[in-house]
């Protein structure tokens, strides 16, 4: 679990592999995603890219400057996805992988 696109959210994965991201003020399920078929969700980490221009510098992925909330997310068999938390369909899918 880890903090989710803002700070009263939560995003949350599972066993059988899903994504659910889950608000604290509305006590609300926000979105559910089913990322992986066979393995579980081992690891999620909130990844913040700094805003242009800054003194920290900024981060490109496939040539777009990305300033939403991102997060990495591992599972069991080994593999690790950046994903991006700005929801809009209320669904975590394949477009939303960097």
């Amino acid at each position: 679990m880890c903090i989710g696109p803002s700070n009263d959210q939560a995003l949350i994965g599972t066993i059988d592999g899903s994504l659910i991201s889950y608000d604290f003020r509305y006590n609300v399920q926000v979105c559910y995603s089913k990322y992986t078929k066979s393995s579980s969700i081992t690891n999620l980490q909130p990844f913040y890219p700094t805003k242009p221009n800054s003194k920290f510098g900024n981060y490109n992925f496939n040539n777009a400057n990305y300033t939403s909330p991102l997060a990495f997310v591992g599972t069991s068999d080994g593999q690790v996805s950046l994903i991006d938390l700005s929801i809009n369909d209320k669904s975590l899918n394949e477009s939303q992988l960097i």
